[in-house]
Formats: C-alpha cells, sequence, structure tokens
C-alpha cells in the first residue's frame, strides 16, 4: 500500500510552473504504478457477493494513511518488505484459506 498522492494548489505565478509541472508528472507516475483504485472499482462489481474476489495488501499504517514502503527500483529494501508482508499474513491465514479452497 502507498500513501495517498495528493497536488499542492496550482501556480499562482509563471515561476511556479516549473515546480508544479515536476510534481504533476510525478504525481501521475505515482497514480500509473498503483493498483489500489483498480482494487476499489473490482472490489464494488463484487459487492454482496462474497467468495469471489480477494485482494491482500500489505502495509504499515500512518493514521489515516499508509507509510511509504519501498521503491520499485529499491532493491536494498525488500528485506523490510518481506518483513511487513509476512506479518500481515500471519493475520489472514483464514480468508487465504477460504481463497484457496474456492480456488481448488
Amino acid at each position: 500500500m502507498q500513501p495517498n498522492i495528493k497536488l499542492d494548489e496550482h501556480p499562482s505565478n509563471p515561476l511556479e510552473v516549473p515546480g508544479y509541472t515536476k510534481a504533476l508528472v510525478e504525481a501521475t507516475i505515482k497514480v500509473s504504478t498503483d493498483c489500489e483504485t483498480t482494487n476499489h472499482l473490482v472490489e464494488g462489481l463484487f459487492t454482496g457477493r462474497s467468495g469471489i474476489y480477494w485482494r491482500f495488501n500489505a502495509g504499515v499504517r500512518a493514521g489515516d494513511d499508509w507509510a511509504p514502503m519501498i521503491g520499485l527500483d529499491d532493491y536494498k529494501g525488500m528485506p523490510n518488505l518481506v518483513a511487513v508482508t509476512k506479518t500481515y499474513l500471519q493475520g489472514q491465514v483464514t480468508t487465504i484459506e477460504q481463497c484457496a479452497k474456492t480456488l481448488v
């Protein structure tokens, strides 16, 4: 899970345009590599029908948001990601078993 993506207000003068443009490009990249919105759309398709759709999201909460994990190119951060994922999956045993039984 990645933190929410936020943009500052539109630039109020021409000197702020380059910084705003850079922030807009960075936000576009984040949105295009974040699947959480798609997850919510797909979840909505199966509302009221249990046992059809599962998604397992490991992450660390930071208040109402998610703490940054690792970048797509951060191979050195992988041990931390593995540890967070293992902890998350330990709390999902029943759901994982239900998913596996449905797939079989």
